[in-house]
């Protein structure tokens, strides 16, 4: 409806919550195949990330869309992409030292780099110098790129640490939401009186 250049990935995990594995089809359907991890694998993976605001704001589609019109001499990229989603999945799900997540998730930023030049900027690369100096494995950009949120995976003893040297930086806690969207007000009057409107519209023109 708003022809931008964008991912549906936010909205699909927005509305079902938890860890998912997401496959966009060709012919537009969306599946979702839900992640089961245990309670201690996630908090100890959500006590290794950090997430700081840029303060550089941007529009995603006008990002997305650098490098959406060159997506088809960005295949191997792409492949090698998709194929870190599996690897991702295989570290969760398994006994694996956590840190190759944050390992992963250097290198998987570093493709995503090679999209377009607009995925990144100097300013951003010199935050992520400093994150990595600091301590932190890795990192990425949320979303398309180019400003926006910094998703930093760091050892809880370094993040002290990472944290002076992005100070400049707002810091943002947060923990993983398992329940998706949920309606958290309602309102049984205002219910009641559209039903009777309703009912009202209906007599009106049934006379």
């Amino acid at each position: 409806v708003l022809k931008e250049t964008v991912g549906s990935q936010d909205q699909v995990l927005a509305a079902h919550g938890g860890f998912n594995h997401i496959t966009f089809h060709k012919n537009g359907e969306i599946t979702l195949r839900p992640i089961t991890l245990a309670s201690k694998r996630i908090a100890e993976l959500e006590n290794h990330l950090m997430l700081f605001y840029t303060g550089i704001p941007r529009v995603a589609s006008k990002i997305a869309l650098s490098y959406v019109k060159k997506i088809k001499t960005r295949q191997k990229q792409l492949s090698i992409m998709q194929d870190s989603v599996d690897e991702a999945l295989s570290i969760l799900t398994s006994k694996r030292d956590i840190k190759n997540f944050g390992e992963l998730l250097n290198e998987f930023w570093q493709i995503k780099r090679t999209l377009s030049p607009q995925v990144s900027n100097s300013t951003i690369d010199e935050i992520y110098k400093k994150a990595q100096s600091s301590g932190a494995i890795g990192g990425k950009l949320v979303g398309a790129g180019g400003g926006g949120f910094l998703l930093l995976f760091v050892p809880p003893q370094s993040q002290k640490k990472v944290r002076e040297s992005l100070k400049k930086l707002i810091f943002v806690p947060f923990k993983f939401e398992l329940q998706g969207s949920q309606i958290i007000f309602y309102d049984a009057q205002e219910d009641y009186s559209a039903e009777i409107k309703r009912h009202l519209t209906r007599r009106t023109l049934l006379k």
